[in-house]
């Protein structure tokens, strides 16, 4: 018989934050992912964040980089013989797209399917192979249908959410509210602040206020003074802009401020 569709399979592999995947010439494999934690994908352009329940594919010799985008990457994973004539075909009707992140509506039947494919590769009971090759089929057959119905839904709201988030961030000083900013985005504030921790892994109102101090110390390198910069970047209350700002930083506001400003705090 044939060597087996799956050539390697792994279920709930844990990493620690220095994980990452940098392959620029791939692997003689396919490669499938499906991330149960957010992580980042490296692009030309920069590393683009991505939610729990992102399934990656990439064919054989196609560059592959991410990495663990907190303090944990949790993902499972196939790889599938690169010599088995029959996957490009499959892959192909199925309709999936290569090195393309394919955000789920529900990963959970997909996680099922590809769980059975992990454990048929383990187990090796009388029929494996055969076995094997279904649940793969199984699994490439679920990402297509998530990506078709829920996955369509979560790709719209998560396009506004990235444009409600760039606003944000050019204009970190304005008063934004997390309903404020869930109204925007056309959602629920419950649902608005699920989502933007799966896509960004940082929740609404922390991401605002590292944007402001961000931009608080663009006004302090400046030459602005402490008060001033915490004003122009959002903060109202000068001792949380301090507490925050060493926080973030290690350091005091006064320490960023540019040569020949002297060190005073108003």
């Amino acid at each position: 018989m044939d060597r087996p569709l799956v050539s390697a399979a792994g279920w709930d592999y844990r990493h620690g934050p220095a994980f990452r995947i940098d392959r620029p010439r791939g692997l003689e494999d396919w490669v499938l992912i499906l991330s149960t934690t957010p992580f980042l994908l490296g692009l030309p352009e920069g590393d683009r964040p991505l939610p729990t329940g992102t399934c990656l594919l990439w064919r054989p010799g196609q560059a592959q980089h991410y990495r663990a985008g907190g303090r944990v990457f949790a993902n499972h994973w196939l790889h599938l013989d690169g010599g088995r004539a029959e996957v490009p075909g499959l892959v192909a009707r199925i309709g999936l797209p290569c090195g393309e992140p394919m955000i789920l509506g529900d990963p959970a039947p997909v996680a099922a399917a590809l769980r059975r494919a992990w454990s048929e590769l383990l187990g090796r009971a009388a029929g494996w192979q055969d076995a094997v090759a279904a649940a793969v089929t199984d699994t490439l057959v679920a990402i297509a249908r998530q990506r078709t119905s829920d996955g369509h839904r979560h790709r719209v709201a998560d396009a506004r959410l990235r444009a409600v988030r760039a606003r944000m961030l050019a204009d970190p000083a304005r008063a934004w509210t997390a309903a404020g900013m869930a109204a925007l985005a056309g959602l629920s504030p419950a649902r608005f602040r699920r989502r933007y921790r799966a896509l960004f892994a940082v929740a609404p109102l922390a991401d605002l206020v590292q944007a402001r101090l961000e931009r608080a110390r663009q006004h302090l390198t400046g030459g602005a003074s402490v008060a001033a910069a915490a004003d122009l970047a959002g903060f109202r209350d000068l001792a949380y802009f301090h507490r925050q700002y060493r926080r973030h930083f290690a350091a005091t506001p006064a320490m960023a401020r540019g040569p020949g400003t002297g060190s005073e705090l108003r």
